[in-house]
């Protein structure tokens, strides 16, 4: 049960870091003009080097025309170029320009001077909740604790018959 609430616990706290991610992502994009799947997908592209329309559709979970609208307006913005493959003109890979990857580095290090900004506050705010769970998990303990000692029949030394809650 307590292993099960720790993963409630991981699970809340990943979609807390996911929102957050994905509201401060959408906040810089509207800053450059982009939208959050514009900004994702750039950096889906640099992380690959090179990478198909195909692709980026499957990882950015869109679909073909939405992933054209993406590639066009990152194209549009200077973000992303297109080349096709010498052996084969129909195979297009994408690659980042030198200004998506300027663009990709600013939004890196405003993301770092946020954090280092925040990383204070936020520390002592997760010590204290983790102080207060620690407290409430020694208090669970004690009456758990309690409650077996109070079950145990002394002249046997074995659980008595009760219910376990």
């Amino acid at each position: 049960m307590a292993a099960r609430r720790a993963e409630d616990l991981g699970a809340a706290l990943d979609a807390f870091v996911a929102a957050a991610t994905r509201q401060r992502a959408a906040a810089a994009a509207a800053h450059e003009g982009l939208t959050a799947n514009d900004l994702l997908a750039l950096s889906h592209v640099q992380q690959a080097d090179s990478v198909r329309p195909a692709q980026l559709a499957q990882r950015l979970l869109l679909t073909a025309g939405g992933t054209a609208g993406v590639i066009r307006r990152l194209v549009a913005a200077g973000l992303v170029e297109r080349s096709a493959a010498p052996a084969n003109h129909r195979d297009v890979r994408l690659r980042v320009t030198p200004d998506g990857r300027a663009l990709l580095a600013a939004q890196a290090a405003e993301r770092d001077a946020e954090l280092n900004r925040t990383a204070p506050r936020l520390r002592g705010e997760m010590v204290a909740l983790l102080s207060r769970l620690t407290v409430l998990a020694e208090r669970r303990a004690d009456a758990t604790a309690e409650h077996v000692a109070q079950a145990i029949d002394p002249a046997r030394g074995v659980p008595s018959p009760v219910l376990w809650g």
